[in-house]
């Protein structure tokens, strides 16, 4: 009789509830069934894809910063200055050097392209250059030093002596010296680059 029963008990265990030996697997978990885009074998695009994110992994450049394209060089962008060779910005003319000249008064103030050589008299100002790109030989393009000799205007020469030397950028100037972004007395002309050792323009003419 206890034998019985004690095999009544065992066959118990070994058939009923939660102790039947199953157990039931948490998908994702134990299941043998991944988790899509984790352990599932299929990626996760940008990140384990294989597909490059544009700009930081895809060997795309980014424009301006490791694309090859360079940034904006060091001209002023407020030069009211002509950077080609043979052009001289007059007001809102463009005038072709040494043909013509930009012929700047001041009483009545304005400023038209003439004929080289026929801009003289009173205060005005013939205007044959405005960066050494202007000039031929080796020679720079010199502004006047001030009001006093203002209307001998902006020649091509072998060395400005006194005057000022004209620059589209600090390339232009000589050792030691920097591009300046000026106005010129009395307002005669527009805006211009001189060079000077200093922090700011040289003579009487006005540092923007």
């Amino acid at each position: 009789m206890n034998k019985l029963l004690v095999l009544v008990v065992l066959a118990s265990i070994a058939c009923g509830g939660d102790d039947d030996g199953r157990t039931t697997p948490t998908p994702g978990v134990d299941s043998g069934t991944p988790m899509p885009g984790v352990d599932s074998g299929t990626p996760m695009p940008g990140v384990d894809s294989g597909t490059p994110m544009p700009g930081v992994d895809s060997g795309t450049p980014m424009p301006g910063v490791d694309s090859g394209t360079p940034m904006t060089g060091d001209r002023d962008p407020r030069l009211q200055t002509n950077p080609a060779a043979g052009q001289v910005s007059c007001g809102t003319m463009t005038c072709n050097v040494p043909s013509q000249t930009c012929c700047t008064t001041l009483f009545p103030q304005g400023q038209t392209c003439q004929a080289a050589g026929s801009c003289s008299g009173g205060t005005s100002a013939p205007g044959n250059c405005d960066g050494p790109e202007d000039c031929m030989g080796g020679q720079i393009c010199c502004a006047p030093s001030g009001f006093s000799d203002l209307t001998s205007g902006t020649t091509c020469e072998a060395s400005c002596g006194t005057r000022f030397q004209m620059c589209q950028t600090s390339a232009d100037c000589p050792g030691g010296q920097t591009c300046h972004t000026c106005t010129p007395p009395m307002g005669m002309g527009g805006v211009v680059g001189l060079c000077n050792a200093g922090d700011s323009c040289p003579g009487g003419y006005t540092t923007l």
